[in-house]
């Protein structure tokens, strides 16, 4: 036990200054998250820089657990404020703002990809004759091409 850290006392760092980690970061960084607020916003808060905010991820799975988990509620925060804004529940809502924050802060579920390109040709009435099968079949397989 002699160990762990009293709340509150500095954490001690391999080579260097102590670390201004303490485990109650965990919990205070959840809950800014659940708010919404940004990496940035959070690390202001705890008073770390976005280098200590990626060091602490590598070096203490707590942490990393903590910003999972942080992640995931600060994505949902965010999706609840654009469904409050599409469904007209909240004045004010900026929908192309609101495009922009989910693009920038959840890149891998809401950037839209510019280098997906489909071609559909629909000169000489190319749809015209197809049956509602055949329709369906040429929708499914642009689909899957788009995803």
């Amino acid at each position: 036990m002699a160990d762990q850290p009293i709340e509150g006392q500095l954490i001690p760092n391999e080579g260097g200054r102590p670390s201004k980690y303490r485990p109650e970061m965990c919990e205070k960084m959840l809950d800014m998250m659940a708010e919404g607020k940004t990496d940035t916003q959070t690390c202001a808060m705890l008073g770390i820089s976005q280098d200590s905010l990626a060091r602490y991820r590598r070096t203490y799975p707590e942490f990393t657990e903590a910003y999972a988990k942080g992640k995931l509620l600060q994505q949902a925060a965010w999706e609840t404020l654009g469904m409050q804004g599409i469904t007209g529940n909240m004045k004010g809502f900026n929908a192309t703002t609101y495009i922009f924050m989910m693009s920038n802060l959840f890149k891998t579920q809401y950037t839209q990809r510019a280098d997906t390109a489909v071609n559909v040709n629909l000169t000489n009435n190319a749809v015209g004759g197809l049956s509602n099968e055949e329709l369906a079949e040429k929708i499914k397989n642009l689909t899957h091409h788009t995803e």
